[in-house]
């Protein structure tokens, strides 16, 4: 079965409300995926345990400042997207030209 978040009623939704629903392991989820992606962004190595940490905080500062589950879950893929624009773009500079 596929989880599917609940329909937000937004004027009776209180602030703390929409984490209650979140499912069990998404947060970890979004973590995973966030430490993925820098690892793709960045041109050096890291250690594992140190992009998990890294991916951690940003996510419960995002956890923690989210309005609601949609603005939660906006940021983070908005971020997500302008770190890999940034590095696609940078990659594409770097890239040796076809003469």
């Amino acid at each position: 079965m596929v989880w599917r978040p609940p329909v937000l009623d937004r004027a009776r939704d209180d602030d703390h409300n929409w984490r209650v629903r979140l499912p069990p392991g998404s947060r970890l989820t979004i973590v995973t995926r966030i430490a993925e992606t820098i690892d793709r962004c960045i041109s050096f190595s890291v250690p594992v345990n140190e992009l998990r940490r890294i991916a951690a905080r940003f996510e419960e500062r995002v956890y923690r400042n989210a309005v609601d589950q949609i603005d939660y879950l906006r940021i983070i893929a908005t971020r997500m997207v302008i770190m890999e624009t940034k590095y696609l773009s940078s990659a594409d500079s770097c890239a040796p030209s076809k003469s």
